[in-house]
């Protein structure tokens, strides 16, 4: 016995509309990531019905605790842009209270030097750097919390400065940060616009970083920002200059703040960008075939750099930043306020 067309074609209909009722919070997520402009508004305004519907039945009960549960991001927020966080409250030049002082303990296997890591795709490799630099040197504990694929730009994905200062460990000592290769893109200043290259997108990025340092900053800890190095695309090329422009200017507010300056160790010197560097007395490609990671050679390079900037503030083995058999140069830059 045949079904009529017309009933098949109602049964697949009504199949998509149940689907989508109870998978409306991931549907409004893909609709988040697109960029910025009519069509991510289009997409988005399609979907908040069936979100609504979605959310007044407690259809996305299920979807909700399946995403919690192999911990994907919380999706409740999704199709909602958050509420524009209030501007720094300090003015142009001025300088935070909180003050990093110099540490007076020497970390031993018994008590070593905590550090946490965390930050985008490029934070992983750089912590994979780390911890290849550090190899079982037991005076270190590192630990790398990433997740590709997001940023600054986009805190309707993932607010960091939330997410941070849920996940950071208290007694995290020197903390690793780093973002940038997914924002070169427009995004909000408030309610306006703000397009990549304009004075106002960099002032806004600068005020992210702020509220992201202003979750990390406390007495005593150090924190590390990892700039952005070279890349391929031109739209990152465009967008890198103003975010390390903008993280600088930042951490020099913030005593006890470091800037790892990533051109210095992946550009050679000259501020380009490099397939290949001499490590170790050899030439081995450094970065990965995307034009912006790094190889596993281009992470040691990396890792090598942040254990001597880590070095300049806290007493540590020099075995673990041994770079004498490489040739590229120093990339520890200080930035800390006058």
């Amino acid at each position: 016995m045949h079904r009529p067309a017309g009933g098949a074609w109602l049964t697949i209909l009504v199949t998509c509309l149940v689907g989508l009722l109870f998978n409306a919070d991931g549907a409004a997520h893909i609709a988040d990531i697109q960029p910025l402009g009519w069509r991510r508004d289009a997409a988005r305004a399609a979907v908040a019905p069936f979100q609504g519907v979605a959310h007044a039945l407690l259809l996305n009960r299920p979807r909700a605790w399946l995403a919690g549960a192999v911990g994907s991001p919380d999706l409740q927020g999704a199709g909602r842009d958050p509420e524009p966080a209030p501007p720094p409250t300090r003015s142009p030049g001025a300088t935070t209270t909180t003050v990093a002082p110099l540490p007076v303990r020497t970390p031993t296997a018994d008590d070593p030097l905590r550090v946490y890591l965390t930050g985008d795709s490029f934070l992983a490799d750089v912590g994979r750097g780390l911890s290849a630099t550090i190899g079982k040197d037991e005076t270190w504990e590192a630990t790398t919390d990433a997740r590709p694929g997001t940023g600054l730009t986009r805190p309707e994905i993932i607010d960091w400065p939330k997410r941070i200062k849920a996940r950071l460990p208290n007694d995290a000592e020197v903390v690793v940060l780093g973002f940038g290769g997914n924002d070169a893109q427009d995004m909000l200043a408030g309610r306006q616009l703000a397009k990549v290259g304009e004075p106002e997108w960099e002032a806004e990025y600068q005020a992210r970083i702020a509220r992201v340092l202003d979750v990390v900053e406390r007495p005593g800890r150090t924190i590390v920002w990892v700039g952005m190095p070279a890349a391929t695309a031109k739209n990152m090329e465009r967008a890198r200059p103003a975010m390390n422009r903008a993280a600088q200017a930042e951490l020099a507010r913030r005593p006890g703040s470091l800037f790892l300056d990533t051109e210095a160790t992946l550009s050679g010197g000259d501020g380009r960008y490099k397939d290949v560097l001499p490590v170790d007395g050899e030439a081995k490609r450094v970065r990965a075939a995307d034009g912006f990671h790094l190889s596993r050679a281009g992470a040691t390079l990396l890792g090598r750099s942040l254990v001597r900037l880590i070095g300049t503030v806290w007493p540590l083995d020099d075995d673990a930043s041994d770079g004498s058999s490489t040739s590229e140069p120093d990339s520890t830059t200080t930035s800390t306020a006058p």
